[in-house]
């Protein structure tokens, strides 16, 4: 979304190998950043109603879950285009 809560992208898609939902919702983080960034060349906030999510993502110190891959990848995205 915008800073004004105006919607740039929705998206969704079916996951079949998923362990949880922290999982469930890293990957739509990644595939929803995948997808903005492609399309959209402004800045974007990433929501998520997951806390374990935010706190992984906001998270400084070493993830060694055995998301941790994943954890970075969604880092990775949102290093140059998020507020």
């Amino acid at each position: 979304r915008y800073e004004k809560c105006e919607v740039v992208l929705a998206a969704r898609q079916v996951v079949f190998r998923c362990g949880d939902a922290k999982e469930a919702e890293l990957l739509a983080c990644q595939e929803g950043l995948s997808l903005a960034i492609q399309w959209r060349h402004s800045p974007l906030i990433l929501e998520s109603d997951c806390q374990n999510v935010c706190n992984a993502l906001n998270l400084t110190l070493e993830d060694r879950s055995r998301l941790a891959f994943l954890i970075q990848e969604v880092k990775f995205l949102t290093e140059e285009h998020m507020f």
